[in-house]
């Protein structure tokens, strides 16, 4: 903020998503892994920055209640909150066709596009340049030939007139 500048992905749609589907995972609800079904009922929330909380009282007297639930609602192969995180973060940033390897691939294609328009635009204006001096070079010719001709010309004597004043 200080520096006026901004990132890569300021104001992408790809940021949005991003901060969407990790704000769903922290506060949705998840089923099929035992009485406990929210981050928010093991004491872990996000203040109104959106800063995960963890409120330790709340984590420790559920897990006095119910050690293996807490346990089963991280832990769950298929749908506990690891696995969930996991497969977020893979569609996000992980390796193949994530968002930000896609994003990344796009940006990098960008570049490439941009250095060869680049390269072509240079070598486009080296042979202009070429012609030019070439032009230059030919019009200077041409002024040192006028210039040489003005020359000569101005370089004649007047002819005397072929009149006959002097016989008789």
């Amino acid at each position: 903020e200080n520096s006026g500048s901004t990132g890569i992905l300021f104001g992408s749609n790809d940021t949005l998503r991003i901060e969407t589907t990790l704000s769903n995972l922290l506060t949705s609800r998840f089923f099929g892994v035992g009485d406990i079904q929210s981050l928010e009922e093991v004491g872990l929330s996000l203040d109104d920055k959106g800063r995960l909380e963890l409120d330790p009282d709340k984590l420790e007297e559920r897990l006095q209640e119910d050690p293996e639930a807490v346990q089963e609602f991280f832990t769950d192969d298929e749908f506990g909150f690891v696995k969930k995180f996991e497969d977020a973060v893979d569609s996000l940033a992980g390796e193949g066709h994530s968002l930000l390897v896609s994003r990344s691939d796009t940006l990098q294609n960008r570049i490439d596009n941009n250095s060869e328009r680049f390269e072509f635009m240079n070598s486009r204006l080296e042979v202009e340049r070429d012609r030019l001096l070439l032009q230059f070079y030919n019009m200077e010719t041409s002024i040192a030939k006028l210039q040489g001709n003005l020359s000569a010309i101005q370089g004649l004597a007047a002819l005397p007139p072929l009149t006959g004043g002097g016989q008789s």
